[in-house]
């Protein structure tokens, strides 16, 4: 995106308190990529570790408080075709 466009940045994004996630906001930047996300329905698989066991991934559900999904799937030719 910036290769597109090195204009674009994200310092209209507005910074909060640290340990308070409420109170950060997006940027031109942020808000970009979020507008060219594509949406995935909540969900969870399981994925096998390096020493064999397994271990759940989810995310948008509510036994998976810390996950950051976020806006869905960023697919490049979709954020470039979002850059102005």
């Amino acid at each position: 995106m910036l290769q597109k466009n090195p204009a674009l940045n994200n310092s209209d994004a507005t910074f909060g308190t640290i340990g308070d996630p409420s109170s950060w906001g997006p940027g031109f930047l942020e808000r970009l990529l979020e507008s060219a996300a594509t949406p995935i329905p909540p969900g969870s698989v399981q994925i096998r570790r390096p020493n064999g066991s397994f271990i759940t991934q989810c995310w948008e559900l509510p036994e998976c408080p810390l996950e950051a999904t976020g806006h869905g799937w960023v697919f490049i030719d979709d954020a470039l075709a979002a850059v102005p």
